[in-house]
């Protein structure tokens, strides 16, 4: 499949001198962590490169706005080598061509509950407009039939009563993402029942690199983003605390004021719970041969990661939120669980495992203390703001009344084939 890598990219100028061409560096324009695609068989993808670098240099964007692009660009042209397809693959006949083979196939991945609305159209979307530039650039010839365009009127109304009218451009190509309905969680993930998170574990357990399935355990047990799961240090479970009410319970504290740092969503500082048990097993893991082999090949800034890859490096990606070493290791997750049978692995991502957490803490809060739960939510989930707290508790106090509906529906529409 196609990869993605990053790169440092130092912009370099042409100097004719004897009629010999010197390439010199420029120390002006350098970009640390570049996003660069490589198709299956090594080679660059060139075009796709440039407009990645364009977007960074030329329009001014970061280097994360990038990586998404990049990430879209990659999932297109996995598919590509997948389906034995060039990416310039425009025939007379419309339903040959490769964009709209490819809205298709994004279509009935989002119908089969694989991927999101909302990644489905952002995929195409992005893939649109890297084809737009290509377009620009004379990559491709200009009489090439890619889609049709539309443009679509917005008239919006401000508070004074003022009518403002947008024309928006799109395209026939655009995957609509329908209106969100019902009680959403952080994401749009759904947690899994506590019979499933058991069956996941088991498989990680058993069929993955111990690394994911400790980081499985920490999102479960703690509801800790991944983000703050590859930037733990050993240092930080060493100086856990015991917490003050609550028995084989630890506190860990994260976010920019922690010692040493640890990377957080909105750099919130707070402390984590984490079972004593687990604690004590990762801090066992932290000084086993297999860790001390990885930290040998790592660098300096590198060697205090609690998790670290077979080579040595960090399992984030530098900059960023995402973690390509563990999305490569989830994807191997699911299709392990899912060849064994195990429905849960459809979609699973690791957020789940948050969600999974988050609506067990929230179930326990509301049972001890419901007038303060929103506050122990909050705190236990390092939430920004309590509008995203307040989905789990609406989620949760909302489950049994929907169960019981459904249930009670159910029996009314069988009637007397209900106990059958």
């Amino acid at each position: 499949m196609a990869r993605l890598e990053s790169i440092k990219y130092h912009a370099s100028h042409a100097r004719i001198e004897l009629d010999k061409v010197h390439w010199e560096q420029s120390e002006e324009i350098t970009v640390h962590d570049l996003p660069a695609l490589f198709w299956k068989t090594c080679m660059p993808w060139r075009e796709a490169n440039s407009w990645l670098r364009e977007q960074v240099i030329a329009n001014g964007k970061d280097v994360k706005t990038a990586l998404s692009q990049a990430y879209a660009l990659q999932h297109y042209a996995s598919w590509l080598e997948k389906e034995s397809l060039d990416w310039k693959y425009f025939p007379t006949r419309r339903d040959e061509r490769c964009l709209l083979r490819y809205r298709g196939y994004l279509i009935a991945e989002m119908n089969a509950g694989n991927i999101a609305p909302s990644t489905a159209k952002t995929r195409m979307n992005q893939v649109i407009h890297f084809y737009r530039w290509v377009k620009k650039c004379g990559l491709i010839p200009s009489a090439a039939k890619l889609w049709t365009d539309k443009k679509i009127t917005i008239t919006t109304q401000s508070i004074t009563g003022f009518e403002r009218t947008l024309q928006i451009e799109s395209s026939d190509l655009s995957i609509p993402n329908a209106g969100k309905r019902g009680i959403e969680l952080e994401d749009g993930v759904f947690p899994v029942s506590a019979e499933d998170r058991e069956r996941v574990l088991d498989i990680a357990e058993k069929y993955c690199p111990v690394e994911l399935y400790y980081m499985l355990l920490l999102g479960f047990h703690s509801g800790m983003r991944i983000q703050t799961i590859c930037d733990l240090k050993i240092k930080n479970l060493l100086m856990a605390t015991q917490h003050p009410v609550r028995d084989k319970t630890f506190l860990v504290r994260v976010g920019p004021t922690a010692s040493p740092p640890v990377r957080t969503k909105y750099n919130i500082s707070g402390l984590i719970e984490i079972p004593a048990l687990l604690l004590a097993t990762l801090i066992t893991y932290s000084n086993c041969t297999r860790r001390a082999k990885r930290e040998v090949q790592a660098k300096k800034a590198n060697k205090d990661f609690l998790f670290l890859t077979s080579r040595g490096n960090s399992y984030a990606q530098r900059g960023t939120t995402t973690s390509p070493a563990v999305n490569v290791a989830m994807d191997d997750l699911r299709k392990k669980g899912l060849s064994r049978g195990l429905a849960v692995m459809h979609g699973f991502s690791f957020h789940r495992s948050r969600a999974t957490f988050a609506t067990e803490y929230t179930k326990v809060a509301l049972s001890i203390d419901p007038k303060h739960a929103l506050t122990m939510v909050k705190n236990a989930l390092l939430h920004k703001n309590e509008s995203t707290t307040l989905r789990y508790i609406r989620f949760v106090e909302s489950t049994p009344i929907k169960a019981e509906a459904n249930n009670r529906f159910t029996r009314e529409f069988l009637g007397r084939y209900y106990d059958n």
